[in-house]
C-alpha cells in the first residue's frame, strides 16, 4: 500500500511452494498463475504480516496492566503462533526460509528458520519503538485506572496505543481475506450448521465472523439497512454498490432467523442454497465488500482469492468493475489472485481507462466520455498497480505490466495461444491427409 513516499514490500524465499518472490504492495495488486503455483501462499504471507499489529493491539487491550512480558517477546510469540497456524508445523517448513516485510523506510521484520524454530529480527527503529510503547502502555493504564473515566476504555485505547502502533507501522488499514471457498463457508453458516471454531482455519475465521455480522445487519433487507445509515457519503456509496448487487442477483438479499434468501420483484423468496453456484459466489463476495464498507471508517486492504470462481466471462468482467469501484469509492487497496485470462483482460481495460484519464486530466470533455464508458470510479490509476504471473514448472515469476503501463498482451493471449496451437495441429493434419 502506498504510504506517502513509502511503499510496503514483501520478500519471500522458500516458503512452501514459493521459492523466490518479491513484490511492492500497491493500491491494486494482481497475481495470476496456474493451480499450485503459490498464489495463496503469497497472499497469506501478506495477510500474516499485515495482521500482526491487529493481534498485538488485541493482546494489549485484553491483558491491560497485567502484561508480564516485554513487547518484543509478545511480538515474537504472536508471530510464531500465527505463522504455524497459517503455514503449518515448522518441521514441514524449508530450513532456508526467508521472509521480509518492509512497512516503510528502515522499518522491517525478517523471519528465518533456525534449529526448527523461527528466528525473528526487527529493524533498529522497531526495537526503539518497542521500548517507547512499553512506557506509553504503562502510562495509559495508570492514568485510566486513577482517573476512572466514564469514557469507554476501548475508545481511549484505540485513540492512544492503537493509533500509535498504526501510525508507526503506517499500517492504518483494516485487512480482510476473502477466501476462494467463500460461498461454501458462508452457506454452512447461513444454514446455521454447527461450526467448530477451534478447528477453523486462521484465514477463514475473520471471514466467518464478518459474514455473521453481515447477516445480522441485513435481517430486514439491504435497502432498509442502508436507509437507516446516518453518514450520507457512506449511504451514497452503499446504494451504488447495492444496486449493482441486486442487478446481478435479480433481487434483494434478506437474512431472517432461519435462512438467507433473495426476494424477487414479484416478492417470491429464493433460499440462498437454491441459487446457482455462480450467484452464491457473487452474493458472498459482493455482500462482504458491502459489509466492509459500512463497518469501517478507515480504508481497507482486501485480499480476494479467485473472484472468477463459477462465473461466465461476462460476469467476470462485471465483478472486476465492481471491485475497482469499491476500491476507488472507499480509498481501499486490493490484492486479487486469479487463474482467469478474462480477469486480466478486464483489468487491462480499466487500466487503459486510467491511463487515458491521466493523459486527458485537463480535458473535462474527454474525462466525461471516459466516465461514461467505465464509470466515475471505474478506472485503475497506472501508477497504482502491480501485476505478476507465477510459473508453475520452474517456480519463477514475472512482472506483466509493460512500459506502456498496460498488461502484456502475450500474457492475456497465453491460454488462447495454447488452445489455438491444438486446433492448428489438428487442422494441419487434416490438410495433409487431403493432399
Amino acid at each position: 500500500m502506498i504510504n506517502g513516499d513509502n511503499m510496503q514490500k514483501i520478500i519471500i524465499k522458500n516458503l512452501l511452494i514459493v521459492k523466490n518472490f518479491e513484490m511492492e504492495i500497491d493500491k491494486f495488486n494482481l497475481i495470476i498463475g496456474e493451480q499450485s503455483s503459490g498464489k495463496s501462499t503469497i497472499s497469506k504471507a501478506i495477510f500474516f504480516f499485515k495482521e500482526i499489529n491487529a493481534q498485538i493491539k488485541f493482546y494489549i487491550f485484553v491483558y491491560k496492566n497485567n502484561i508480564q512480558s516485554s513487547i518484543k517477546k509478545i511480538y515474537n510469540n504472536i508471530i510464531k503462533d500465527s505463522f504455524i497456524t497459517i503455514f503449518g508445523k515448522l518441521e514441514n517448513i524449508d530450513d532456508d526460509l526467508y521472509l521480509k516485510y518492509i512497512y516503510k523506510s528502515n522499518t522491517s521484520i525478517e523471519i528465518t528458520k533456525k534449529n526448527n524454530d523461527l528466528d525473528i529480527n526487527y529493524s533498529e527503529n522497531i526495537i526503539g519503538f518497542f521500548h517507547k510503547l512499553e512506557i506509553d502502555i504503562k502510562k495509559l493504564f495508570e492514568e485510566y485506572l486513577n482517573f476512572n473515566s466514564p469514557i469507554r476504555f476501548e475508545d481511549i485505547f484505540e485513540r492512544g496505543i492503537g493509533r500509535e502502533i498504526d501510525d508507526f507501522f503506517e499500517n492504518e488499514s483494516m485487512t480482510y481475506y476473502i477466501p476462494a471457498s467463500r460461498s461454501s463457508i458462508a452457506l454452512l453458516n447461513n444454514q446455521r450448521t454447527r461450526l467448530d471454531y477451534d478447528t477453523i482455519d486462521f484465514i477463514f475465521y475473520p471471514f466467518i465472523t464478518l459474514v455473521e455480522k453481515i447477516e445480522f445487519l441485513f435481517k430486514d433487507g439491504v435497502q432498509n439497512f442502508i436507509k437507516n445509515i446516518n453518514d450520507d457519503y457512506k449511504k451514497t456509496i452503499l446504494n451504488k454498490m447495492n444496486k449493482k448487487i441486486e442487478k446481478y442477483m435479480g433481487g434483494e438479499y434478506f437474512c431472517d432467523d432461519k435462512f438467507g434468501y433473495i426476494k424477487l420483484e414479484n416478492n417470491k423468496k429464493i433460499p440462498v442454497d437454491k441459487i446457482s453456484s455462480g450467484q452464491q459466489e457473487i452474493l458472498w463476495l459482493l455482500n462482504v465488500l458491502l459489509g466492509i464498507t459500512w463497518l469501517n471508517k478507515k480504508n481497507q486492504f482486501v485480499i480476494i482469492e479467485e473472484p472468477e470462481a463459477h462465473l461466465y466471462p461476462k460476469m467476470q468482467k462485471e465483478i472486476i468493475d465492481f471491485i475497482v469501484n469499491f476500491m476507488n469509492m472507499t480509498n481501499s487497496s486490493i490484492l486479487i489472485t486469479t487463474h482467469s485470462p478474462y480477469i486480466l483482460t478486464s483489468t487491462n481495460n480499466l487500466l487503459y481507462a486510467g491511463k487515458l484519464k491521466e493523459n486527458y486530466k485537463n480535458n473535462k470533455e474527454k474525462i466525461e466520455k471516459i466516465n461514461n464508458i467505465v464509470g466515475e470510479y471505474g478506472a485503475i490509476n497506472p501508477s497504482e498497480i502491480n501485476a505478476f504471473k507465477l510459473y508453475l514448472n520452474d517456480f519463477r515469476y514475472t512482472n506483466i505490466i509493460n512500459e506502456e503501463s498496460e498488461i502484456n498482451c502475450e500474457e492475456i493471449d497465453d491460454v488462447s495461444n495454447t488452445i489455438n496451437e491444438t486446433y492448428t495441429k489438428l487442422f494441419d493434419m487434416e490438410l495433409n491427409n487431403e493432399q
